[in-house]
């Protein structure tokens, strides 16, 4: 790999990024900016300099002011996501809010280092000063599971359109995942633009050059790197003779997917386009997503499908998943992402189950998880009734499980124990 610094953003990005900018700006301080709002600052392409009208959104971070409890907390989100719904309206390109609480802004670097440490170097305040982050040192699990986030409808999704210009998108930031959980560098390349350049330079360049074929090539060279990275974190899996499709659902009771497990990143794709919402993957990418991103899945694939893997996820997978899923960050986002308000009840009681289970150094894949209620049994609030009634209980119920959590973690370990 050279020394040579990456290209410079060409000028149509660095044009788009400072009109993007200049909404964002004007968005928080004439439309968000309240009493309840500490600091408002932007994160990802937008901060990192790669816009590109009409496809970016501006994503912000939005940290709130301290309340004197959840009660009030709760109504400040109700407020604040009218507001949102009006800023939108206003600027249709407004994305997603990661909200924070002023006391509890750590949480997200404990949670996801790997993410907090590209926004902690190029987040942009637009309202107040942002809270510093802490520099969470980023383990070889960190990195993969952010690997593996992108197999979740962003892949498939791109297989199902042919759409090349997102599956090569993929690729590259699942080589930066790779790159990290695999030491190469300490942190994540900046942008995507950083990261292809390192790529190009490197002795990867022939991956890449597999990455700018077609659309289906750029996902088998995300299965690729998948398969590459598996020996960082788990032991070597059984060979799969053949492809094999099977129905899984995240948790008992939630509505199915289709999963399509290939013997190797070179099988033959699985015929006709996979609907967005379906996995591709071979049992390693599987493997290394039970055990960073959500081993709640164990529990909703089929036993031929159980065979392929080396076994349940592990105890160490669980408890990251249970501390990471507690988090009041994911109450608080609600209205902000277009997850809704119907899960969070059902996720805690998972979560206090599987607790409850390694308290007593019980393994939760050997137990059986209650079934959802259906939709149709369950009144879903909205979101103002969500943060006015819901919100406060919930966010109680979840610090007090992520304490839970938190308490089974070795003594020595700080932030992102090693497991």
């Amino acid at each position: 790999m050279t020394g040579a610094a990456p290209p410079g953003p060409p000028g149509h990005a660095r044009l788009h990024t400072a009109l993007y900018r200049a909404a964002a700006s004007c968005i928080s301080n004439r439309c968000l900016a309240t009493p309840d709002i500490e600091s408002i600052f932007i994160r990802r392409s937008v901060a990192s300099g790669e816009a590109q009208f009409p496809w970016s959104d501006v994503d912000l971070g939005i940290v709130l002011s301290r309340f004197t409890n959840e009660e009030e907390e709760g109504l400040a989100l109700e407020r604040l996501w009218t507001r949102y719904r009006l800023a939108h309206l206003l600027f249709p390109r407004l994305g997603e809010a990661e909200v924070h609480a002023r006391g509890s802004i750590g949480e997200s670097a404990i949670d996801d280092p790997y993410r907090a440490s590209i926004d902690r170097r190029a987040a942009i305040p637009v309202l107040g000063a942002i809270p510093p982050l802490p520099p969470v040192p980023i383990g070889a699990r960190d990195a993969i599971r952010r690997l593996v986030f992108w197999f979740d409808n962003y892949v498939p999704r791109s297989l199902r359109q042919k759409n090349h210009r997102n599956a090569r998108k993929f690729s590259i930031e699942i080589w930066n995942a790779w790159r990290t959980a695999s030491g190469g560098i300490a942190e994540p390349y900046l942008t995507r633009r950083e990261a292809e350049h390192h790529w190009r330079e490197s002795g990867d360049a022939p991956l890449l050059a597999q990455a700018e074929e077609s659309a289906a090539s750029a996902v088998r060279v995300c299965l690729t790197l998948a398969n590459r990275a598996h020996p960082i974190l788990r032991p070597a899996l059984p060979r799969l003779a053949k492809l094999v499709s099977a129905e899984v659902s995240f948790l008992p009771g939630t509505a199915p997917r289709t999963l399509h497990l290939l013997p190797d990143p070179e099988a033959e794709l699985p015929g006709g386009a996979p609907r967005p919402r379906d996995f591709v993957m071979t049992p390693e990418t599987l493997d290394l997503f039970l055990n960073t991103q959500d081993p709640f899945l164990w529990h909703g694939l089929p036993a031929q499908v159980q065979d392929c893997l080396g076994g349940p996820p592990s105890h160490e997978a669980w408890l990251h998943a249970c501390r990471r899923l507690a988090s009041g960050q994911r109450l608080r986002v609600a209205g902000f992402v277009g997850k809704g308000t119907g899960r969070h009840h059902a996720r805690l009681r998972h979560i206090e189950r599987i607790l409850s289970l390694l308290e007593r150094s019980v393994a939760p894949s050997a137990v059986t998880l209650d079934a959802e209620p259906s939709s149709s049994e369950v009144a879903i609030p909205s979101i103002g009734a969500y943060y006015r009634e819901c919100y406060p209980a919930l966010l109680r119920e979840a610090l007090s499980l992520r304490a839970r959590a938190q308490a089974l973690f070795p003594a020595s370990a700080t932030g992102s124990p090693i497991g």
